[in-house]
């Protein structure tokens, strides 16, 4: 086989989306070796920082982005998966202000020139100490009291950002957004999914890479439902650099292999794009992988919407975003054992947090409990769901009023694949299960109606009752569940909606 110039096959490997790259790399050596060195030479973090550090500088800050947790976003963290350069873009840093002072002293130190909003106090350390010291409401008010109010910054602040800080070097700028708990709950606020993409000091992680990056479609965050003149205008700007912009995926999309908008995630599991980034020095675990989250919708406007809370402790050295799916009370009391097998070892420091010295056990243990369940029930149970949502439910679609009908979501296919496979632990062998779809002419929902068939045999109180509540948390997502030998149960519920079945 003739080999083209690493040049032209660079360029022809550019032109293929990250799947086409991947299917053409498993066709022989030769292709797996010419995609393998498109990669390490395309997907190099310099080529995004360059612009703003020089070499020794860009070494500086990746170890500053390892001490600190401060991570690369935005339009930068996009353009380096996307391989495209995005004109007069700035360099969007995010931290929490636990490090800041950290990180600003940095940029300060090699030339960079810190630029106040009107409000803002003219010394760098002089605005932190305001923004730390003082109540975020408490300052908006004054801002407003004496006439200091800037629509620019006002923007930014909300969704757990405390404060914004602009640093000036030779006609650049880099943007420090500080987040009053962790830099990962301001990623999760963002406008759309298009933009939820990371740079730590190790990985460079996507969150939502098959949407983003091979269907081109960026799902609103429902964050921004009162939006402002600056998001809007950013959702326009992505659309125009070709992305669609939609509400919520539908159901089927929740049924993929490696669904990315299922509803339990974990930054660096099964579903994100992680690019490992070469270094010349030897870095601890990324702590990035601690976070969690849920991808939902509002019950009415059927917009995306990421849960979590934010946990911090005074054992770890930052804040994180932990899902309803993540046992943060388990993690607690790891973090009690690690305390103690570590001070039985001598190995304590002042300077030692338990998040970065084990990081790589507590998210594993995090990606194993949102993963969806791999057994070859729930296989089959994910797979019929697909086929139903993929084959019959677009036949509604060529209904007269089918602009007007609200069709399934993530969300739901998300709950009932969950809770079917907790119903078929439940019961010993085989269940048969039989999927409708009835639209409500009410409210122009379409449901999803399930009948499952178990075995013929007798519920204890408390299994009983714990499908009785199935029936009831699925009806919240639109989806009438009936289960042979339970029919009393049924007869209650579809008594209130006469579309539950």
């Amino acid at each position: 086989m003739v080999l083209l110039p690493v040049t032209a096959q660079d360029f022809l490997i550019r032109e293929l989306s990250p799947q086409e790259r991947l299917y053409y790399s498993l066709i022989n050596k030769e292709s797996y070796e010419i995609v393998s060195s498109f990669s390490r030479r395309a997907f190099r973090v310099e080529k995004v920082l360059w612009p703003y550090f020089d070499h020794n500088e860009i070494d500086e800050f990746r170890m500053i982005q390892y001490h600190t947790g401060t991570l690369i976003s935005g339009s930068t963290a996009l353009q380096f998966f996307d391989l495209t350069v995005y004109e007069s873009s700035d360099l969007d840093l995010y931290v929490d202000t636990k490090h800041c002072s950290f990180l600003g002293e940095f940029l300060l130190r090699i030339g960079y020139q810190f630029q106040p909003f009107k409000h803002q106090k003219l010394g760098f350390h002089k605005a932190l100490a305001e923004t730390i010291s003082g109540d975020r409401n408490e300052r908006r008010i004054m801002r407003w009291m004496n006439g200091e109010f800037e629509e620019r910054f006002e923007d930014y602040e909300g969704n757990g950002i405390a404060t914004v800080f602009n640093f000036v070097r030779d006609g650049r700028t880099i943007q420090v957004v500080v987040a009053e708990t962790c830099a990962m709950d301001v990623i999760f606020a963002f406008h759309s999914t298009c933009v939820m993409n990371i740079i730590s000091h190790s990985h460079a992680y996507s969150l939502y890479p098959r949407a983003t990056f091979i269907d081109r479609i960026a799902s609103r965050n429902i964050k921004f439902r009162g939006l402002r003149t600056r998001h809007e205008a950013a959702r326009e700007k992505y659309r125009q650099r070709g992305w669609e912009l939609i509400d919520i995926p539908s159901a089927s999309v929740a049924l993929r292999r490696c669904p990315e908008f299922s509803d339990a995630r974990c930054v660096g599991d099964s579903a994100c794009w992680v690019i490992r980034l070469p270094s010349q020095t030897t870095y601890g675990p990324d702590p990035i992988r601690i976070n969690s989250w849920s991808n939902s919708s509002h019950p009415w406007d059927n917009m995306l919407l990421l849960e979590h809370e934010t946990k911090t402790d005074e054992r770890l050295d930052f804040g994180y975003c932990i899902s309803q799916f993540t046992d943060w009370q388990a993690i607690t009391k790891i973090f009690d054992l690690l305390d103690e097998l570590e001070g039985k070892n001598g190995d304590t420091s002042e300077n030692d947090y338990i998040d970065k010295g084990w990081a790589s056990w507590i998210s594993f243990l995090i990606n194993k409990a949102v993963k969806t369940t791999r057994d070859p029930a729930a296989e089959k149970i994910r797979v019929q769901l697909a086929n139903i949502y993929e084959n019959e439910l677009p036949s509604f679609q060529e209904r007269p009023d089918a602009e007007k009908l609200c069709f399934p979501v993530t969300s739901t296919a998300s709950a009932l694949l969950r809770h079917l496979v907790r119903i078929q632990n439940m019961f010993e062998g085989d269940l048969t299960y039989a999927f409708t779809f009835r639209v409500s002419e009410q409210t122009k929902h379409v449901w999803t109606n399930v009948k499952v068939t178990p075995p013929p045999v007798a519920l204890e109180n408390e299994e009983y009752s714990t499908c009785f509540r199935i029936i009831r948390i699925l009806k919240a997502f639109r989806v009438g569940l009936m289960i042979d030998h339970l029919r009393v149960v049924t007869r209650y519920v579809a008594h209130e909606d006469p579309n539950f079945y």
